[in-house]
């Protein structure tokens, strides 16, 4: 901006009243949000008495007033301080959006997450550049740990059609958090694997009566199966090398296992199996695309399909899946997986949920043994 020359001036005198009209005394970190203030009551009127470098001088913090110490002309003090923090203000949004972006939640509480990023947007605001609530709300997701995947997935759902306020997303996020702490907390730890099994067949196979303890051949205990045995393998215990029986059977379940496995895959956008008796519906694929995977390769598809997985308080539904005969492993998009059956997929670092959104009952849970990885695989026992 430019004064006239009349405009200049070394009056001591200040209004008494300035601090009504600029809240703020110009600091290093605030010159924009400042110039903003004191800029309208310069061409509003004030500029039109002899003080206007009175009214610049009692807004500086003793810092700054110090920087211009000596500087009798309003013009001059103006100039100054403009070349001064301009190219400032702007290097220090760059700084505090890249800080933004860099921010993790890591083993924080949501709270204090929260609280730390509203602190760098506060500061923009301080700067004359305040954020919009999508923005900031783009920022904090960026920055959440893991286990609130599933509430990204949602989030992302959620916006589709409609926009979210900062103060819904963050109520939203504390009452996910509370739910990951009362299920860590009120659910003791399961032992079964962390791996979808598909069924057989329709039987369903829930509340069987327990049997009666049984005798393992292998090491003379109770209550355990052959295969679970610590001493199964350990050909030394028994003092000769296991049956042949013994070794085929082995040797089979564990490849009956793995060909029944579904490794679940919140990076998967396609449900793939190689086995083409997983598709309860099922039809020929006639277009030209192929699935491409991690190595670069491409999978043929030859059949699409449906299948379902039966728990004991719900069907669940894997739609649009592709029969890639050369594929290694049974692939199940969590992405898909939660579009299919308008359900949640939330992981943890210790079990998985599978909760409808619509009633918020679980639909299925189990413990995770071993760390959580990417893919990870979830056992559920039929």
């Amino acid at each position: 901006m430019a004064f006239s020359s009349s405009a200049s001036s070394n009056v001591i005198f200040a209004p008494p009243n300035i601090g009504h009209l600029v809240s703020i005394k110009l600091s290093d970190t605030n010159y924009l949000i400042w110039s903003s203030q004191i800029v309208p009551h310069i061409f509003s009127g004030i500029r039109k008495i002899s003080g206007v470098l009175s009214w610049i001088n009692a807004t500086l913090s003793d810092k700054v007033l110090a920087s211009v110490y000596g500087i009798t002309s309003a013009r001059e003090v103006w100039s100054s301080l403009a070349n001064k923090f301009a190219s400032q203000s702007r290097t220090r949004v760059h700084h505090l959006k890249r800080k933004l972006q860099t921010l993790h939640q890591g083993s924080m509480k949501c709270t204090d997450f929260l609280e730390k990023v509203k602190l760098v947007s506060d500061e923009l605001a301080a700067v004359g550049k305040p954020l919009e609530d999508d923005d900031l709300m783009s920022y904090i997701v960026s920055g959440l740990n893991p286990s609130f995947n599933p509430f990204i997935t949602s989030l992302s759902f959620a916006t589709r059609d409609k926009n979210v306020s900062f103060e819904d997303f963050q109520a939203e996020l504390l009452s996910y958090e509370l739910l990951l702490e009362n299920q860590n907390t009120a659910i003791p730890p399961e032992t079964n694997n962390f791996a979808f099994f598909t069924p057989k067949s329709n039987q369903q196979q829930y509340n069987r009566k327990p049997k009666n303890p049984i005798t393992l051949s292998i090491c003379g205990k109770l209550s355990h199966k052959a295969l679970d045995c610590f001493h199964r393998m350990d050909y030394a215990y028994q003092g000769r090398h296991p049956p042949t029986q013994l070794a085929a059977m082995v040797a089979h379940s564990n490849a009956e296992q793995e060909e029944e496995t579904w490794f679940a895959d919140s990076g998967a956008n396609q449900h793939i199996t190689a086995n083409l008796e997983h598709l309860t519906l099922q039809q020929p694929y006639t277009g030209q695309e192929n699935v491409a995977v991690g190595n670069g390769q491409g999978l043929s598809i030859a059949h699409t399909g449906t299948t379902i997985f039966h728990t004991p308080e719900a069907k669940l539904n894997l739609k649009r899946v592709l029969h890639c005969p050369q594929a290694s492993a049974n692939l199940l998009s969590i992405n898909q997986f939660c579009l299919d059956n308008n359900f949640l997929f939330i992981l943890t670092g210790t079990r998985y949920f599978v909760k409808d959104i619509q009633t918020g009952r679980h639909c299925w849970k189990a413990g995770v043994k071993g760390s959580l990885s990417n893919p990870v695989a979830v056992n559920v026992y039929q």
